[in-house]
Parts: C-alpha cells; sequence; structure tokens
C-alpha cells in the first residue's frame, strides 16, 4: 500500500498560511472642511480616503511625557485618494529622525484623555505630500497603552478628529496647509494577505491533485 504524501503537503501549506501574520490594514474617510492652496483639485465638501498598512511588528518606542509611544516606520502602504489623484507613500528612511516626520504613528495618555497621530509623506510622481491625522479620545480606553491596536480606536469619544494635507515647502523642512477635513470615520480595511492567499491556493491545488490521482474517486 503506497502513502500519499499530498494531502500531508496540503496541510503543511495551510498551516503555514494560517499561521502567518496578516498585516493591520486600515482606512480612513475625511470630508474636506477646510481648503487654503489650490492643489489636486480639492474644494470644500471633498472625500479624503486614506488607505493604510501597519507593521504589526513595529517596536513601541516609549515617550518620556504622557505615557507616549513611538512607532517609527509602521507603514507599509499609506496611499490618499483625492479627486481621482493617488499619493503613495514615499520611501522609508533610515534616519529615526526623518522617520518620525515622513512615516510614523504616536500616542500620548493623559489622565482624562488619550491622543493618537499618524503622518506620512507621499508623492504623485515627483510632487511630494505630507499627512497628518490627529485625534484626541476622552475615553482613556480608545486604545491600548504601549501596543499596536488591530482595530482603529471608536471615534465615539473623539472630540478631535481631523486628516490634514500639506505641501513641503523646499530645501527649509517648513510646510505649507493645503487642505483639511473632518474625519468622518476610521475602521478596518479587509484585505487579503498576499502570501498566505498564494500558499492556500497551493494547498488546495495539491489536495484537486491528489483527489484526481485516486482511484475510484468521484465528485459529488
Amino acid at each position: 500500500m503506497r502513502i500519499s504524501v499530498l494531502p500531508a503537503l496540503a496541510a503543511l501549506g495551510c498551516l503555514a498560511a494560517a499561521a502567518h501574520a496578516d498585516p493591520i490594514n486600515w482606512n480612513l474617510q475625511a470630508t474636506v472642511a477646510r481648503v487654503n492652496l489650490p492643489a489636486l483639485d480639492i474644494e470644500v465638501g471633498d472625500l479624503l480616503s486614506l488607505d493604510m498598512t501597519l507593521d504589526s511588528d513595529s517596536p513601541a518606542i516609549p515617550e518620556f511625557f504622557a505615557d507616549g509611544y513611538h512607532y517609527l516606520n509602521l507603514f507599509d502602504a499609506f496611499t490618499l485618494n483625492v479627486n481621482g489623484h493617488a499619493l503613495i507613500l514615499g520611501p522609508k528612511l533610515s534616519d529615526p529622525a526623518e522617520q518620525v516626520d515622513t512615516n510614523s504613528l504616536g500616542t500620548l495618555n493623559f489622565p482624562d484623555y488619550q491622543v493618537l497621530q499618524f503622518r506620512g509623506l507621499m508623492y504623485e510622481g515627483d510632487t511630494p505630500y505630507f499627512a497628518e491625522a490627529s485625534f484626541e479620545f476622552t475615553d482613556t480606553n480608545a486604545f491600548p497603552i504601549g501596543s499596536l491596536p488591530a482595530a482603529p480606536p471608536s471615534l465615539a469619544s473623539a472630540r478631535l478628529a481631523n486628516l490634514s494635507l500639506y505641501s513641503p515647502v523646499p530645501n527649509n523642512g517648513g510646510l505649507l496647509f493645503i487642505a483639511g477635513g473632518d474625519v468622518d470615520s476610521f475602521t478596518v480595511r479587509s484585505v487579503p494577505e498576499p502570501s498566505s492567499a498564494v500558499l492556500m491556493a497551493g494547498a488546495l491545488a495539491i489536495l484537486a491533485l491528489g483527489r484526481r490521482r485516486l482511484p475510484g474517486y468521484a465528485t459529488r
């Protein structure tokens, strides 16, 4: 009697797919309420949609103020869509001082409220743009202290929820305010993780091959 290794290989593929940690995917939607500079055809009332993929293995770096933490080079994707324009996250930088300003998330924890802020440097072609989201929550348990939340905090206790877009000033490090929006929703974005999907597809293909090779096998 021959023992087929195909089911075992398929099982290993399924286990590998399940064990692979999924990235954290968030989406933020905001309505433009303030416009300062003409850029990207933005007008009051336009929708800003920000898709983010966060590295769940990013370490929490403690701050020395208000029990705060920083996560540097946290975002693997940070894409802002507005009026048919897609602003894409720039390359990750090696200098921590630059990471704070180009790809980071920070938290602060006060006795009566919590602060969450994140930012990203993006590009449309060669043109840079900078986005920053700022939140204040009166619920002091809106997000965990010292660990990255898998899901965004609820906006139910948010007394501040803003998304701002800027144009970096060349050669001086300054920022020109383009537009700002009030956040309407902040949710988990459901996206299959590519490598897990490939592993699972491979496992299913192996099972299908094994079934075709079994004598007398019939589909129902």
